[in-house]
């Protein structure tokens, strides 16, 4: 089940649009960003960079895979939905639902909040699949 969820999650995250992780100074808004440590560069992502720490519920923390993500929520690893033709992304990230959406038959509910600097985003056209992003994210 939580494999499932993951995958249907990060394919959410890596189809949304307009994801770019890092404000100009190289921080990101969920978290502090250290430019002058060397494994701090810079890498092909659309959202997640080295150094990004995420915030108090590791929202935006940069992972390499699911194993990075030992935050207090955010505990799945957007690089799970990686697909070739699309640039990829690499930050910690949990489900979520609008504050205003109805539960569906059957279902939990699940947080509204994804704490500071970072929001509730769902897939267009869908707010059953929905995951929380960085602000800096889109």
């Amino acid at each position: 089940m939580q494999h499932r969820l993951a995958f249907s999650l990060i394919a959410l995250v890596i189809t949304g649009a307009g994801y770019g992780c890092s404000n100009s100074n190289g921080a990101s808004d969920a978290g502090a960003s250290d430019a002058g440590v060397a494994d701090c560069a810079k890498i092909d992502s659309a959202c997640g960079q080295p150094c990004d720490l995420g915030n108090s519920l590791g929202v935006g923390q940069f992972c390499m895979d699911i194993s990075d993500c030992k935050g207090p929520q955010a505990r799945l690893c957007s690089s799970l939905g990686n697909t070739p033709g699309q640039t990829p992304t690499y930050f910690c990230t949990f489900e979520c639902m609008l504050m205003d959406a109805s539960v569906p038959e059957g279902g939990t509910m699940l947080p509204t909040e994804c704490g500071e600097n970072a929001h509730c985003q769902c897939q267009k056209g869908n707010t059953s699949r929905c995951a929380c992003v960085a602000n800096s994210c889109g």
